[in-house]
C-alpha cells in the first residue's frame, strides 16, 4: 500500500509533474521492481483516480482495478451540472439520487477542491502552519464524508482521527498533498472510458454521490463486478475495513 508522492511518509515532489498519470506510471514500476509481473490495483479518492490512470495507460503487469470512487458521470449529465440546471426528466431512482448529490456537492460542499486545484500553494501555508487550521480543515470531511450522520465520532474514535491528521502535521504535508489537485486540473466524477481493462465497483451508501450502475455500465466497458454495500462512507477501508475487504476480496476472484 504505497503512500502517494507528497502524502504522509512518502517523499515530497521536488518538481512539476506528478499528477495521476505519472504516480500510475509509477506504480507499474514499483510493482516490476517488487518482483510482480501480474497484479491488482485498488482505490479510493486520489487512489481511484489513480487506479484508472493506470488502466487507461494500461501499465505493464495490471490485470484489474477495483474502485470504490468511480468516475461515472456521462457528458450530458456533467455539462448540466456544471451549469447548474435541473435533473434531467427521463433518470432512473439511482440516477436521480446520484444527480442530486452531486449537485449539492457542487454548490454547497467544493470550495475545498477549487482552492487545492487553483491555488494549493496558497492553502498549504496555513495548513502547515496552524495545528488548528489543519485539524479544521481535515476534520470537517470527516464528519462530511463517514457514514455517520456529521458525527464521526460514531465510526472512528478520536485517537483515529488524531492519528490521521497528526500524520500530515508531523511530516509537514498538507501543502504537499494538495499539489495532486492542481496537477489533475479535472473532475473525478466525470466518466473515465475505460474500454478493456477489467473494472470492479463497490458503491458505499455513504459516498459523495452513489455511481448507478447503468452509468458504470457506459463507462466500464469490461465490468466484471458491481456492489452496493450496506454500511461505510467515503472512507470506506478505514470505517467498515471488514466489508471494505469482503468486497475487495469479491471483486478480484473471477481474475484469480
Amino acid at each position: 500500500m504505497p503512500s502517494i508522492p507528497g502524502f504522509g511518509f512518502s517523499g515530497k515532489p521536488s518538481k512539476t509533474g506528478w499528477g495521476s498519470n505519472q504516480i500510475g506510471r509509477a506504480w507499474a514500476v514499483l510493482m516490476q521492481r517488487l518482483g510482480y509481473d501480474r497484479y491488482v490495483s485498488q482505490g479510493g479518492d486520489c487512489g481511484s483516480v489513480i487506479s484508472q490512470r493506470m488502466a487507461l495507460q494500461n501499465v505493464p503487469g495490471l490485470i484489474g482495478i477495483h474502485v470504490n470512487m468511480p468516475a461515472t458521470v456521462p457528458k450530458e449529465i456533467a455539462s448540466i451540472l456544471a451549469a447548474g440546471g435541473p435533473a434531467p426528466s427521463d433518470l432512473s431512482e439511482d440516477e436521480s439520487a446520484a444527480f442530486d448529490a452531486l449537485d449539492t456537492f457542487y454548490k454547497d460542499s467544493s470550495a475545498y477542491a477549487s482552492m487545492m486545484v487553483t491555488r494549493p500553494q496558497t492553502i498549504g501555508y496555513s495548513l502547515v502552519d496552524s495545528p488548528v487550521g489543519l485539524a479544521a480543515w481535515i476534520y470537517e470531511k470527516f464528519a462530511q464524508w463517514t457514514y455517520s450522520g456529521g458525527k464521526p465520532e460514531r465510526v472512528l474514535t478520536r485517537d483515529e482521527m488524531l492519528d490521521d491528521i497528526s500524520l500530515y502535521w508531523l511530516t509537514a504535508s498538507g501543502t504537499s498533498a494538495a499539489q495532486i489537485y492542481w496537477e489533475d486540473h479535472s473532475n473525478n466524477f466525470n466518466a473515465v472510458d475505460i474500454a478493456k481493462m477489467p473494472v470492479a465497483v463497490t458503491v458505499f451508501p455513504g459516498e459523495i454521490y452513489c455511481a448507478p450502475r447503468s452509468w458504470a455500465e457506459r463507462c466500464y466497458h469490461n465490468l466484471v463486478y458491481f456492489s452496493k454495500a450496506e454500511n461505510g462512507g467515503h472512507f470506506a477501508a478505514w470505517e467498515q475495513p471488514e466489508i471494505f475487504t469482503r468486497e475487495v476480496r469479491a471483486a478480484f476472484r473471477s481474475l484469480r
